[in-house]
């Protein structure tokens, strides 16, 4: 045994299938939001689960986003709703939904980049 404690393991092995200073690991945890959040009551990694989702919610709110790009992002990754019908409730096109989405990871991820550093 290497010394490292279960919750250790859990910890690194959550961080990187979920690495927040990247976009693949921000579009990643979006999309396995609503299983983290049901995880985190019946699984076995249930307090990494819980502060993996607080991480995220802090940068979402360090990210500065605008009232589109978090509409777009909670609208589709909270509903389960593909960009078009996020589009239609929104009253906008799929691909100004798409840009929303993506300048809103992008700055998720640059908060994230900015947290590290200042660790």
């Amino acid at each position: 045994m290497t010394g490292h404690t279960s919750y250790e393991m859990a910890e690194q092995r959550l961080t990187k299938k979920y690495p927040l200073h990247t976009v693949h690991g921000v579009q990643k945890l979006l999309m396995d939001i609503h299983h983290l959040r049901s995880a985190r009551f019946f699984g076995s990694d249930t307090s990494y689960i819980s502060n993996i989702l607080v991480d995220f919610e802090r940068l979402v709110e360090k990210s500065n986003l605008t009232k589109k790009q978090s509409e777009a992002l909670f609208t589709m990754y909270e509903n389960d709703f593909t960009q078009a019908e996020t589009a239609e409730m929104m009253g906008i096109s799929q691909q100004a939904v798409s840009k929303h989405i993506d300048n809103a990871i992008r700055k998720i991820v640059l908060a994230a980049k900015e947290e590290e550093k200042n660790v």
